[in-house]
C-alpha cells in the first residue's frame, strides 16, 4: 500500500502542478535516475547477531548472520558468500570465516585463533563482496569486551582530550540566513561526552552559546556574516567552524508529531524559480513535488504516515536538476511494527511473569510473533540464552531492528542506538539530534548526477572465485583464448572449462565447496600446446583490509563471581568457570569433526582446576605453531631439527615423517599433507628447504582442525610459509595446484540434553556461560518451542530473540528468569 501511494503522490505531484517544463524535466530526470539506479542496483544490508555481548578470552564466538536486499528488507537472494572478521585491539585480522548464505541466513563462529591472550574491545565485521560497492555503512560492524584473567583494563586515552564537530543543518553556513547548527562532542574511545560551550568572532564578541542535550549532542540557531571569522570554545581550547558562503540555498525540518515541515531558505533564488523536493527511505522514493519559493522562502508539509520506518534523506534540486541541500530526518511507522511473544511452560512464576528455576531443569518457551495488526506471521529468528549477571547487559546495544532501519544508513559508530526505538519520551527528538550531527548520507547524490561515470567493483558473489593468467612459457606473452581446465578435489572426478580474455586473464566462478578443498589447473594455449604458465592471483585479494586500531569501551574489570553448586568441590572464580566451558566445547567440537558424535552428550571426567589451566593452553592453540622469527636459536639449525622440535612430529628418514594423529589406516598410520604456500606437495620438496628458506611452520593434529581438508587430511598437516614463495613440484608448466578456503563447515552449539543422559548421577559440573544457541529458527503463524536445559550455576539468565518476519519486519524480545541452588 505505501508503495502504490509513494507513485501515485510522485505522479500527481508531476502532472498537476503548474512549472516551468524544461526545469521539471532536469529535476524530474534526476529522481527517476534516482530510482532506476536503486531498483537495479539494490543493495544488501547485513546484520550478525551473536550468542553475548562480552566474551573471555578463548571462548567461541557464535553467530547468526541476516542479509537483507531493497528498501523492504526482504531475505536476499543474490549473494551466497558472507565475510566474517574478528579484529583484535590494534585493528589487525585474527580470523576470518565465510559463511554460506542461502536466503540471506547463514551461520557459524569465531575464535581467537593463534594470538596471545589480550583483554580489551575487538570487533566483528561481516560484509558481502557486493555491498562494499555502497559504502562504509554497508559493512556491519559490532564492538565486542574481552576479557582475561587481568585484574583490570586500565585506560589508553587522555580524558580531556575531546572532539567537538559543527554540522549547518542543510549543509553549509550561508551569510545571513539563520540555521540550526549541530554540535557534537565524543572522547578518543568513540564515546560521547557532555559539553558546553560558546561561538566567538574575529573580535572575541560572543555570538552563540551552545550545551549537549544527549549523548553529547545538541543545537544552537545563529545566524553567519559572511564578513566575519569564527572560533568555538570549549572547556578552554578552541575548535575550528564551518566556514561561511557568500550565496547558497538550505533546508530546514522540523519532525512534529504527525507531520514533517521542511522548509527552504535562499539568498539566490529569482522571483520565478522554484525547487524540487524529493524524499527517499533506503532508496525508495516516498516524496516528490516542487517548492514554490519566493526569493527567500519556501515550505511544505508532509505527513509521518507517507514514509516507512527508517531514516528519511530529503534532497532539494535546484532549476538545473542539480542537489544543493540535503537533511535527513527519522521516522517511526507502526505499520513496520513485528513484535514477539513469549511463555513460559515450565518453571515456576515468582513474580509477575518472572520465572524460576532448578539446577538442570528442562526449559520450555512457547514463542510467537505478530504484525501490526496482531495476526500471527512466519519468519526465521535466533535465539541465545546465557548468564546475565556476568556483564552489564546494555539494553540499548545495536540489534537487528536498529541496524537495519538505522545503522546502515548512517556511517560510523551510533552510541546506544536502542534507545531512538525505545518509550522514552524524547526518544524522536533526540534522533532528531543523531540526523543533525551524523554528518554523512549512505546515498551519495554524485553518483546520480555523474551516473555514466558509476562503476562497479564486485558483483553478487554466487560462490567462490579465482582469478589468474595464462602466459607464455619463454616470452611471457599474455596468451588470448587459452584452454582453463580445472577440477575440485585430489581425484579429478569432474572437470570444467573456460577460457582466458584478450589480457589472458581468466575467472573461475560460481564454486561451491567446504573448509579446504585442492582445485588443479591445467591450461593449453590456442594450439594446444601446454608450453604456458599459470599465474594465479590471491583468492580473496579483493577483500579490505582495516588500518585503524579499535576504539577502546573502557569499562570496569571482569568480575570475580564465585559460582556454588550441590557438589561438594570448592568454588571457582569466574576465569576458572570459563576455562572449563571453553574445554567441554572444544571436546564436543572435536566429536563432532571426527564423527565420533552425533547425539550424544560429551560427558568427559575431569581433573582437578589446575590441570585444567595447563590444558586449557593447548586447547586454545588451533596448531603447533613455529615462527621462526620469534625463535631466532632454532634459526643455524637444520630444518630437520626444527620439526623434530614440534610435538607430534617423527621424521623417519630423509623422506619420510609421521605426525601423531591417533588415525590408521589399513597399510599403517597415513602420511601427513604436506602444503608449502598454499601449494600441496611431498615429503622431498619440505626436506628441501632451509630455516633461512621458512618463516612459519603450523602442525594440525586435531580432529576439528583436521576435517577441512577431508580424507587428504588423516595423516596430520604440516603447512610451511617461506620467505620467497614456493615453486615446487606441483607448480609446473601448464598445470598448477592450489589450496583453497571455501565456507566454513557447520557445526552444532555445545548444549547438553539431561533427558538423555543421567544428570542425577553425572559428577562433572555444567558451567556453560551461554546455556542455549539457536541461529536459525524458522517459525509458522503457529509460533514454535524452544527448549533447552539450565546449568549447575545459579545466576539470573536472559533470553535474547532476534529476527526478521518474512514480509521483511525486524523484531526483537529479551527477557530474563531466574536460576535457583
Amino acid at each position: 500500500m505505501i508503495k502504490r501511494l509513494s507513485f501515485l503522490i510522485f505522479a500527481v505531484l508531476f502532472a498537476y502542478q503548474p512549472v516551468d517544463a524544461q526545469n521539471l524535466s532536469r529535476q524530474g530526470e534526476f529522481v527517476n535516475n534516482f530510482r532506476s539506479l536503486n531498483i537495479d542496483l539494490s543493495r544488501e544490508r547485513v546484520f550478525l547477531h551473536t550468542d553475548r555481548q562480552w566474551y573471555v578470552f578463548g571462548d567461541r564466538i557464535w553467530v547468526s548472520a541476516y542479509v537483507v536486499d531493497g528498501s523492504r528488507l526482504i531475505r536476499s537472494t543474490l549473494s551466497n558468500v558472507l565475510y566474517v572478521e574478528l579484529l583484535d585491539p590494534d585493528g589487525d585480522l585474527v580470523e576470518r570465516v565465510y559463511l554460506k548464505i542461502e536466503r540471506g541466513r547463514g551461520s557459524g563462529n569465531l575464535t581467537f585463533g593463534e594470538i596471545s591472550p589480550r583483554a580489551g574491545t575487538y570487533q566483528i565485521r561481516a560484509y558481502t563482496a557486493y555491498a562494499l560497492n555502497f559504502g562504509e555503512s554497508y559493512i556491519f560492524k559490532q564492538d565486542i569486551q574481552v576479557y582475561t584473567d587481568e585484574i583490570e583494563i586500565a585506560s589508553i586515552y587522555d580524558t580531556d582530550d575531546i572532539d567537538v564537530q559543527f554540522f549547518p543543518e542543510g549543509g553549509d553556513l550561508i551569510d545571513g540566513i539563520t540555521t540550526r547548527v549541530g554540535v557534537k562532542a565524543i572522547g578518543p574511545d568513540g564515546l560521547h561526552r557532555n559539553i558546553s560551550g560558546s561561538v566567538f568572532n574575529e573580535n572575541g564578541q560572543e555570538v552563540a552559546r551552545f550545551t549537549s542535550e544527549h549523548l553529547g549532542m545538541g543545537y544552537f540557531e545563529f545566524t553567519p556574516d559572511i564578513n566575519e571569522t569564527y572560533t568555538a570554545r570549549v572547556r578552554g581550547m578552541s575548535y575550528e567552524f564551518p566556514n561561511v558562503r557568500s550565496s547558497g540555498t538550505t533546508l530546514r525540518v522540523d519532525a512534529q508529531d504527525t507531520q514533517f515541515e521542511v522548509k527552504s531558505f535562499s539568498n539566490e533564488i529569482d522571483d520565478h524559480e522554484s525547487l524540487f523536493l524529493f524524499a527517499h527511505v533506503r532508496g525508495e522514493v516516498f516524496f516528490a513535488g516542487r517548492l514554490n519559493q519566493t526569493p527567500n522562502y519556501g515550505v511544505t508539509w508532509i505527513s509521518r504516515d507517507l514514509f516507512p520506518t527508517g531514516v528519511i534523506h530529503f534532497t532539494l534540486l535546484d532549476t538545473n536538476g542539480l542537489p544543493v541541500s540535503e537533511r535527513l530526518a527519522f521516522n517511526i511507522n507502526e505499520l513496520d511494527e513485528a513484535t514477539a511473544q513469549t511463555e513460559f511452560r515450565t518453571g515456576i512464576e515468582i513474580q509477575d511473569d518472572y520465572y524460576s528455576f532448578e539446577m538442570r531443569d528442562e526449559v520450555e518457551l512457547f514463542f510467537s510473533v505478530t504484525n501490526h495488526e496482531n495476526d500471527l506471521v512466519r519468519g526465521s529468528a535466533s535465539i541465545s540464552v546465557f548468564d546475565d549477571q556476568v556483564d552489564t547487559f546494555n539494553p540499548y546495544a545495536t540489534n537487528i531492528i536498529t541496524r537495519f532501519y538505522l545503522e546502515s544508513d548512517i556511517v560510523g559508530f551510533v552510541e546506544d542506538p536502542g534507545f531512538y526505538f525505545s518509550k522514552n519520551d524524547n526518544a524522536l527528538e533526540h534522533a532528531d539530534l543523531l540526523m543533525l550531527t551524523q554528518g554523512w548520507r549512505a546515498f551519495n547524490m554524485n553518483d546520480i548526477v555523474n551516473i555514466t561515470e558509476l562503476q562497479i567493483q564486485s558483483f553478487p558473489e554466487r560462490g567462490f572465485r579465482i582469478t589468474g593468467n595464462v602466459r607464455s612459457d619463454l616470452l611471457r606473452r599474455q596468451l588470448q583464448e587459452a584452454n582453463i581446465v580445472y577440477s575440485l578435489g585430489p581425484a579429478n572426478e569432474e572437470l570444467f572449462l573456460v577460457q582466458t580474455d584478450a589480457l589472458g586473464d581468466f575467472v573461475i566462478d560460481e564454486l561451491q565447496f567446504f573448509g579446504n578443498e585442492q582445485i588443479t589447473i591445467r591450461a593449453n594455449d590456442a594450439e594446444g600446446r601446454d608450453r604456458v604458465l599459470i599465474g594465479l592471483n590471491p583468492q580473496f585479494d579483493h577483500l579490505p583490509e582495516n588500518e585503524d586500531p579499535i576504539k577502546q569501551r573502557i569499562t570496569e574489570s571482569q568480575p570475580e563471581r564465585a559460582r556454588q553448586t550441590e557438589t561438594e568441590i570448592d568454588p571457582l572464580t569466574f576465569d576458572e568457570r570459563a576455562a572449563l566451558a571453553q574445554i567441554d566445547t572444544e571436546r564436543f567440537l572435536d566429536a563432532q569433526m571426527s564423527v565420533l558424535l552425533d547425539d550424544v552428550v560429551v560427558t568427559a571426567e575431569r581433573e582437578n582446576i589446575d590441570t585444567f589451566e595447563r590444558s586449557l593452553g593447548v586447547m586454545r592453540t588451533r596448531s603447533q605453531r613455529v615462527d621462526l622469527d620469534e625463535s631466532p636459536h632454532l634459526q643455524d639449525a637444520p630444518f630437520l631439527a626444527v620439526l623434530t622440535q614440534i610435538p607430534g612430529v617423527t621424521v623417519l628418514g630423509m623422506d619420510q615423517l609421521r605426525v601423531s594423529t591417533g588415525a590408521l589406516s589399513l597399510s599403517g598410520t597415513p602420511d601427513p599433507l604436506i602444503i608449502i604456500d598454499d601449494v600441496i606437495t611431498d615429503a622431498e620438496d619440505l626436506f628441501s628447504l632451509t630455516t633461512m628458506d621458512v618463516q612459519t611452520v603450523n602442525v594440525f593434529r586435531r580432529a576439528s582442525e583436521l576435517a577441512v581438508w577431508g580424507s587428504q587430511g588423516t595423516g596430520g598437516v604440516i603447512s610451511v610459509r617461506t620467505r620467497r614463495g614456493f615453486s615446487g613440484s606441483r607448480q609446473m608448466r601448464g598445470l598448477i595446484t592450489a589450496q583453497l578456503e571455501g565456507y566454513q563447515i557447520p557445526v552444532r552449539f555445545y548444549s547438553p540434553r539431561y533427558g538423555f543422559v543421567t544428570p542425577d548421577e553425572e559428577e562433572s559440573v555444567d558451567n556453560r556461560i551461554t546455556l542455549h544457541w539457536d541461529p536459525i529458527f524458522s517459525f509458522t503463524p503457529n509460533g514454535g518451542t524452544i527448549r533447552f536445559w539450565t546449568n549447575d550455576v545459579p545466576s539470573e539468565y536472559r533470553i535474547e530473540i532476534q529476527g526478521i518476519t518474512q514480509n521483511g519486519k525486524p523484531f526483537y524480545k529479551t527477557r530474563t528468569f531466574n536460576l535457583r541452588p
